[in-house]
């Protein structure tokens, strides 16, 4: 093969055969390398679409988004006037945006919202809400803009939009009013579009989430690099890479270079960095769950022991929304084998964070985590009819179930011990629940609902204020009092008894309370 003509002649490296003892050899160990003027991440950056390496689809959607934009939103369109491209780092999202604007004939003007934005601040405060403001609103209030006498289309593209601290608040505020004024379109990019701080700001975007490419699209592109530097490395070597470094094509150019930097005569494989796993739990159980990005057991592994303790309660909530890429097994079939699986480890995790038995940890990991989402990698599903469920992966519900259970328990235990003052009785909180409830639950609402109607319901407060204080109950007792007997569902049954009262006679009762009881 020919030499590259603008690249100086550097040592070439060799990799022996994979697994274990895999090294990198230097052929000449004795030459003195001379320092990269660039790097190859700069060096081999995507100049036009077709160097883009993966998410053909998301590109192709972003273009026609973009293309569409201006005679959709012409015909009075309610399409949303902004995108979203959310993904992990490295994949291309900012340079895919750029990219097809230069190919559409847009000039893109960009923010960086992370910088520093905050609405009451002097400098989205000073990414679109300070000095900068007024620039950008005239902007996406303009359709074109004048350069060199040429009209040209323009581009807001919003850098970071989930790098906003706790002070700035306002900045995504500021950005959904833009958004609503903008007669240009804008492109907000982001890194976790599960962020809390962009909820208000997603339903307003169309939504294009990034992936990591797949293994042999990478080979194929770094197998294209080595060649053009003239570094010799062998297939396994090239996949144990790309596993390694988790599919980043940056963090592999930059250990690539290093090592064709090194003067020694061996290099282990092992020396390369492993890069950090994240520790979103939504972005690792997406991660999981998506087999082409993550096939490696010692990679699943990681990602599992970020958070050995909410991955597998985030693969317990969403695993039944999967349907399995491998359509050679029936889905009730591999949904039993995960159900399974998730039975087996919720024994063992008994065992581990019960009765402080750690060295079962990896076990629970494995029957936890790693094979319920080997089982069920594939794509998501939603499976409810319940209007407005967007498609990603939920929160587990069993933390919510569990807050609200601690939070009952303890407002019963305060009812339990006002019940008891003064008194010789001891009844727990739970025998109270269970066979005083109904009865104190009867008699702390009749006299205002069923007797003395007619214009006279006030007539039953002092009857029932008389009866609470006898038990030493308070105002937010018998709010908790009403909460807690009242049993979930549809219907008039299950409707909550507070709802019988009219605002007049709850006003009247609030004001009893305060006045009679402590």
């Amino acid at each position: 093969m020919s030499e590259h003509p603008n690249v100086a002649k550097r040592p070439k490296l060799e990799f022996s055969q994979f697994p274990a003892t895999e090294q990198i050899k230097s052929k000449s160990s004795s030459s003195t390398t001379k320092a990269p003027s660039e790097l190859w991440v700069d060096k081999y950056r995507p100049r036009q679409l077709s160097d883009l390496v993966g998410n053909a689809s998301k590109i192709n959607f972003l273009r026609e988004w973009l293309a569409s934009w201006q005679v959709n939103h012409n015909k009075g369109s309610r399409t949303p006037k902004a995108i979203i491209i959310s993904g992990s780092p490295g994949v291309g999202k900012s340079t895919a945006a750029k990219l097809i604007c230069d190919s559409l004939g847009f000039v893109f003007f960009e923010v960086n919202a992370s910088d520093s934005r905050n609405k009451s601040g002097a400098v989205v405060a000073e990414g679109i809400s300070g000095s900068l403001s007024s620039k950008v609103r005239e902007m996406v209030t303009n359709t074109t803009m004048n350069i060199d006498g040429t009209p040209k289309r323009m581009v807001l593209i919003m850098e970071e939009v989930d790098g906003m601290s706790s002070g700035d608040r306002g900045g995504v505020t500021e950005l959904i009013s833009m958004i609503k004024l903008t007669k240009i379109p804008i492109i907000c990019v982001c890194n976790d579009r599960y962020s809390p701080r962009l909820k208000s700001l997603l339903p307003h975007c169309e939504d294009c989430a990034f992936q990591r490419p797949m293994k042999q699209q990478i080979i194929k592109r770094i197998a294209h690099v080595v060649s053009i530097e003239r570094v010799s490395v062998t297939q396994n070597v090239l996949e144990t890479l790309v596993q390694t470094c988790e599919n980043d094509i940056r963090l592999i150019l930059n250990q690539l270079q290093m090592l064709q930097m090194e003067t020694r005569a061996d290099i282990a494989l092992s020396g390369i960095t492993v890069k950090d796993v994240p520790g979103n739990p939504f972005s690792i159980v997406d991660k999981l769950f998506s087999s082409p990005a993550c096939g490696a057991l010692h990679v699943r592994e990681r990602l599992a022991l970020s958070e050995s303790e909410l991955v597998p309660l985030f693969v317990q909530e969403n695993y039944i929304n999967m349907r399995p890429s491998d359509t050679q097994f029936d889905r009730l079939q591999l949904l039993a084998t995960a159900a399974t699986r998730l039975s087996d480890a919720d024994t063992i995790g008994k065992a581990v964070y019960t009765e402080q038995r750690w060295s079962l940890l990896p076990a629970f990991v494995v029957c936890g985590t790693i094979l319920p989402s080997s089982v069920m990698a594939g794509k998501r599903e939603i499976l409810s009819n319940s209007a407005g469920e967007r498609n990603f992966n939920r929160f587990p519900s069993l933390l919510g179930k569990l807050s609200s259970r601690s939070k009952i328990n303890r407002l019963c235990s305060e009812i339990a011990l006002h019940f008891s003052t003064n008194r010789s009785c001891a009844e727990t909180s739970t025998q109270l629940r269970l066979e005083y409830y109904p009865t104190l639950r009867l008699n702390t609402l009749r006299a205002m609902t069923f007797s003395n109607k007619g214009g006279r319901e006030h007539d039953g407060i002092d009857e029932i204020i008389s009866f609470m204080k006898e038990y030493d109950l308070t105002r937010s007792d018998w709010e908790t009092l009403h909460d807690s007997t009242r049993l979930n569902g549809k219907g008039p049954v299950f409707q909550q008894t507070t709802t019988v009262l009219s605002s007049k006679i709850k006003s009247a009762f609030t004001k009893a309370c305060k006045k009679h009881l402590k």
